[in-house]
């Protein structure tokens, strides 16, 4: 997995690592972990092949292994966000390789999506409704945003998105 907590650490080259923005937010390793496997996933690496297949392989096992069983990788500091982005590394990767093992755990994270949609506004917040009471609520532009690139990113994969869901994003 990979972290958005950049403080300074180990000696590495002979030099101890440091960045000038260190980010802190060690409880959002899912959205920190897709983000790091989506721009290998974009340069065409995948688990299956090429010269970063081991990486890609170990941050989609770790999505999948923190996956709950309602299918959410909902976390703390990372709340939808990392969900949406999580979801979109594993449709990425799905729709690149068709690997049957990956199929599962991406049509669980759109459920998810689907799950957490308000049925009145059509787009998401920081955190999935757990009481229909309180509905209805604003929705949040950018964690939207997030899921509903996850669903396209379902969609091109071949995996099945509600027309009335998209609808929904639209009004």
């Amino acid at each position: 997995s990979w972290c958005f907590d950049h403080r300074p650490g180990p000696i590495l080259n002979g030099r101890p690592r440091t960045s000038d923005h260190p980010g802190t937010h060690t409880e959002a390793r899912k959205g920190a972990t897709a983000m790091a496997i989506l721009p290998f996933l974009g340069a065409g690496q995948t688990h299956k092949e090429g010269k970063y297949r081991t990486s890609v392989q170990g941050g989609l096992g770790y999505l999948i292994s923190h996956m709950k069983p309602d299918g959410s990788m909902h976390e703390s500091q990372g709340s939808m966000y990392s969900h949406g982005l999580a979801a979109i590394a594993l449709c990425e990767a799905y729709g690149m390789t068709r690997d049957a093992e990956l199929r599962g755990p991406a049509e669980k994270a759109i459920r998810f999506i689907l799950e957490a949609q308000d049925p009145e506004r059509g787009g998401w917040r920081y955190t999935q409704a757990d009481d229909a009471s309180t509905w209805p609520r604003e929705s949040d532009t950018s964690v939207s945003g997030w899921q509903l690139m996850a669903l396209k990113s379902a969609q091109m994969a071949g995996l099945e998105v509600p027309e009335q869901t998209l609808a929904k994003v639209v009004r």
